[in-house]
């Protein structure tokens, strides 16, 4: 199901949130409004209450002529890699309805669950921009909406290379996803992975459906990285690099697809 130009939302590869059951799940689900300044966890990480609603106050606007970007396996994106939905619903809903005004976008209901939240962008087109956001209800079918421009906007004061995400904590699934997602991807699960799972990281270079993330991941007494439960073959151990730091922690970058991160970007105090 979708609506607008761009075909509107749709969660993943699936229809909707998978199922039946997992809709009414996502619908019972209690908005979190985490505290300004805390990092969330796989829920919503929704904005705190009014601080990023009418007009957008405190985000920085997009420019509706914003140039055209395409998500690519071979370079960063030129652009913005994460922005925030505005709110309240009702006012996304307006936004969404009539622009851009040439070829409106069209709210679909389940647009209601992105806004106040943070989307990772992965493409930009006719004043409108392409976010993939982190679906509780199915982690790892990530919901996918296109907005006009209008509706989204940058944190102040959070650089590009600022924000945080957080890999999924399920080795099973992420193992999938990365071996999987996307299509023609260079990016295939390595066991330096099971040592950030669930684990908070910093976003160091998005290419859209693939994002680059820098993780600081504890050692054991021996000064070698705790394991996961489960181990697995490198695979591709080119595609993770690691270094050691001081505290008891090494350092380690990975490439992972958008589909195993959830943006946590903490909101700034007094957005």
């Amino acid at each position: 199901a979708g609506g607008g130009v761009f075909g509107g939302g749709s969660s993943g590869g699936s229809a909707g949130v998978g199922s039946q059951s997992a809709t009414a799940m996502a619908m019972s689900m209690t908005p979190e409004y985490v505290i300004p300044g805390s990092v969330g966890d796989f829920g919503y990480h929704r904005a705190p209450p009014g601080s990023i609603q009418y007009g957008g106050v405190g985000l920085r606007m997009i420019p509706s002529d914003h140039p055209e970007v395409s998500s690519s396996l071979l370079r960063g994106l030129a652009s913005e890699w994460v922005l925030a939905v505005r709110g309240p619903v009702t006012h996304l809903q307006q936004l969404c309805d009539t622009r851009p005004e040439v070829a409106p976008v069209k709210y679909v209901p389940k647009m209601r669950h992105a806004a106040e939240r943070l989307g990772i962008v992965t493409e930009i087109r006719c004043g409108c921009v392409c976010l993939s956001m982190h679906n509780p209800a199915s982690p790892g079918t990530p919901f996918n909406f296109w907005f006009p421009l209008e509706a989204v906007g940058a944190l102040p004061g959070v650089a590009t290379a600022q924000h945080q995400v957080r890999m999924l904590s399920d080795q099973t699934l992420v193992e999938r996803l990365c071996n999987t997602k996307p299509d023609g991807s260079p990016v295939k699960w390595v066991k330096a992975m099971g040592l950030a799972l669930g684990k908070v990281g910093q976003l160091v270079e998005s290419r859209g459906h693939i994002v680059k993330v820098k993780f600081q991941v504890q050692k054991d007494s021996s000064g070698t990285p705790t394991p996961g439960k489960k181990r697995s073959s490198s695979g591709a151990e080119a595609l993770a690099g690691g270094r050691a730091s001081a505290g008891g922690f090494t350092e380690s970058t990975l490439w992972l697809p958008k589909e195993a991160v959830v943006v946590v970007t903490p909101w700034p105090v007094g957005v």
